[in-house]
C-alpha cells in the first residue's frame, strides 16, 4: 500500500489495524552532502486500525532551549508548501500488521538538518522517536585577526595573505574563525609546518537563521539554516625574543577548516618577525708587524643596512671609522657576508702591519630599522710572531728553546 503526497491529503496518515503500537526508526545515511538524497524509515508495529500518523522535524539550538518544531499535519499549509517543493515523497511498506512508513528527501539543502520522527496522533508527543539527520555544508567564511589587548578592544581583521610585522618584545595575539559549515570544522593553526593548535583555545556557536530558499515557507520554524561558528584564540601571545634566530624569517601563519567530504579552506598572514640587531664580535690576538682580521656576527631581521666599525686611536690619515667596502691606511672594511645561519651577516675589518697604535678597541655598530646593536673586540698585541694569519699567537719558536734546554739539562 502506498500512501499519495498531495497538498490536500496529510503527509502521512495512514490507517491500519492492530494493537500495542512500537515505533522503530532508521535513516539512510544519516549524513549526506547537499545535493544528495536520504530516506527516513519509521516502522510502526501493530499499528491501531482507525489511528493516524504524524512526521514531526524538530532543530536544537542549544542546551535548556525548547526545540523548534514542525509537524507535517493534515491540510496544513506547510504540508502543502513542502509538497510544492518536489523533494519530499512517501512511500510505505505493509508486514501484516506492522508498517513502515519512508519519508523519501531528494536534493538535499542544508535547511533540511534536524531531527526527524514520526509517532502516533494518540500517542503522547514524548513517545517519539528521532532520528538525526546532518546535511553536510562546507564553511563560507574564513577570517584571521589579530591584536595585543587581551580584551580584543585593538582587533584588526586581516586580509588572506597580509603580511604582519612582529618586532622583539611584541606580544601578538591572534584568532581565527571558520562559520558557515554544518556540522562544525576541525579548526587547525599552524606556523609553516610547526602545529600552534593546542596554544589556542577552541569555542563553537550554533545559530539558527531563516532559511533564504523561497521554497521554505516563512512559518517553518524546522526548516532553519544551521550554521556553526568555529573559533581559535590565542591563550598567550606569540612574543619574539632576542636570539630566537630561528624566528628571523618570514613564515606563514595558516588557519585551516576542514568539513568531512570537502576540501581544507585555508585564510594565512605572513608573519614578518623584526629584530634589532644583536653583534658578537671575537677578540683577536697578533704580534706587531702582523695582518688581523676582525670579525662580527650580526643577527637582524631586516638586516643591518648601516654598519661601521669605529676605533679610537689617533691614526695618521685614519678617520677613525670605517664602512663596508672602504679602505684607509691599515684597515679594509670587506663588505657583509651571509653569516649562513638566516639572518645572520659577518663584518670583517681587515688590518694590514699592526703598529702599536692599532693594538685597540674596536667597535662594531649595526643598525636596521628596529634599532642599534654595538659590540666590542680587542686587537691584543701578543708576543713571538703570528702563524696561520690573524687570530693566532707564534708559539713555535718558544717550543722549540723549551724542548732543546730540556734535553741539554737531561745530557748533563
Amino acid at each position: 500500500m502506498q500512501a499519495k503526497f498531495t497538498p490536500f491529503a496529510a503527509l502521512l496518515v495512514l490507517l491500519f489495524s492492530g494493537a500495542q503500537c512500537q515505533i522503530l526508526i532508521m535513516s539512510n545515511p544519516d549524513v549526506v552532502h547537499v545535493g544528495g538524497d536520504f530516506t527516513i524509515h519509521c516502522q510502526i508495529v501493530n499499528f491501531p486500525l482507525g489511528d493516524t500518523v504524524a512526521w514531526h522535524k524538530r532543530q536544537i539550538v542549544g542546551d535548556g532551549q525548547e526545540p523548534l518544531m514542525d509537524t507535517f499535519a493534515f491540510g496544513t499549509s506547510l504540508v502543502e508548501l513542502y509538497d510544492g517543493m518536489g523533494r519530499f515523497s512517501l512511500t510505505s511498506q505493509v508486514e501484516g500488521a506492522d508498517v513502515t512508513f519512508i519519508l523519501n528527501v531528494k536534493d538535499a539543502m542544508e535547511e533540511d538538518s534536524g531531527e526527524y520522527g514520526c509517532v502516533n496522533t494518540k500517542s503522547d508527543i514524548n513517545q517519539l522517536e528521532w532520528k538525526t539527520i546532518s546535511v553536510i555544508s562546507e564553511v563560507k567564511t574564513m577570517d584571521l585577526f589579530t591584536y595585543e589587548n587581551p580584551d580584543m578592544s585593538d582587533i584588526v581583521e586581516l586580509e588572506d595573505g597580509q603580511e604582519i610585522n612582529i618586532h622583539e618584545g611584541q606580544q601578538g595575539r591572534f584568532k581565527c574563525e571558520a562559520a558557515g559549515s554544518n556540522p562544525s570544522p576541525q579548526l587547525t593553526m599552524s606556523l609553516e609546518d610547526h602545529d600552534l593548535t593546542d596554544d589556542f583555545t577552541l569555542s563553537e556557536k550554533r545559530t539558527l537563521t531563516p532559511s533564504e530558499d523561497p521554497r521554505v515557507p516563512s512559518d517553518a520554524k524546522a526548516m532553519q539554516l544551521i550554521e556553526y561558528t568555529t573559533t581559535l584564540v590565542s591563550k598567550s601571545p606569540l612574543k619574539v625574543e632576542s636570539g630566537q634566530g630561528e624566528m628571523l624569517a618570514r613564515k606563514s601563519l595558516i588557519c585551516s577548516a576542514k568539513v568531512q567530504g570537502h576540501e581544507a579552506v585555508e585564510t594565512t598572514a605572513q608573519l614578518v618577525f623584526k629584530v634589532a640587531p644583536k653583534v658578537n664580535c671575537t677578540d683577536v690576538i697578533i704580534h706587531e708587524g702582523g695582518n688581523a682580521k676582525l670579525q662580527c656576527v650580526i643577527r637582524a631581521d631586516p638586516p643591518a643596512s648601516d654598519v661601521v666599525f669605529k676605533w679610537n686611536s689617533n691614526l695618521d690619515n685614519s678617520n677613525n671609522s670605517i664602512r663596508p667596502g672602504d679602505i684607509d691606511g691599515h684597515f679594509h672594511f670587506r663588505h657583509l657576508e651571509d653569516g649562513g645561519h638566516g639572518g645572520e651577516q659577518v663584518a670583517t675589518l681587515e688590518i694590514t702591519r699592526a703598529a702599536s697604535n692599532t693594538f685597540n678597541v674596536y667597535t662594531l655598530d649595526a643598525t636596521n630599522e628596529m634599532g642599534t646593536g654595538t659590540d666590542h673586540a680587542e686587537l691584543i698585541q701578543g708576543p713571538g710572531e703570528s702563524i696561520g694569519g690573524a687570530n693566532h699567537i707564534a708559539v713555535l719558536p718558544s717550543l722549540i728553546l723549551v724542548c732543546v734546554g730540556a734535553a741539554l739539562f737531561r745530557r748533563i
